[in-house]
């Protein structure tokens, strides 16, 4: 399980580092917290975790988008960027699955699934 978490906290680092090149310090502090936050497996936890992929990967599109504007406007090169920022977006949003599929899901002593 902790290694199926690998790809999630790698998301979290890459995501602290963006908010350290931009200089907001709350969100690296927020993002790093976020961390020890995987290995929770409350079900309001994950969802929590899940929201919060799903936003930071808007916020790589919403960067990437910002890039590709202003590198154009520049006539400078972009797609290799556009590529490398979406796949950031790509792999943060599947880690919204992941912490979704790990083992949480198990049966109850009625043989239902409980999760949490």
């Amino acid at each position: 399980m902790r290694l199926r978490l690998a790809i999630p906290v790698l998301c979290c680092l890459l995501l602290a580092a963006h908010f350290l090149r931009e200089r907001s310090l709350v969100f690296v502090a927020l993002t790093m917290l976020s961390i020890p936050l995987l290995f929770v497996t409350n079900h309001w936890v994950v969802r929590g975790m899940q929201l919060f992929f799903i936003l930071a990967s808007m916020e790589w599109i919403h960067t990437t988008v910002g890039l590709v504007l202003e590198r154009k406007a520049m006539g400078l090169p972009w797609m290799r960027m556009a590529i490398i920022l979406g796949g950031a977006a790509v792999l943060t949003l599947g880690s919204a699955g992941i912490v979704n599929t790990r083992d949480l899901s198990r049966k109850g002593p009625d043989g239902r699934h409980v999760i949490g």
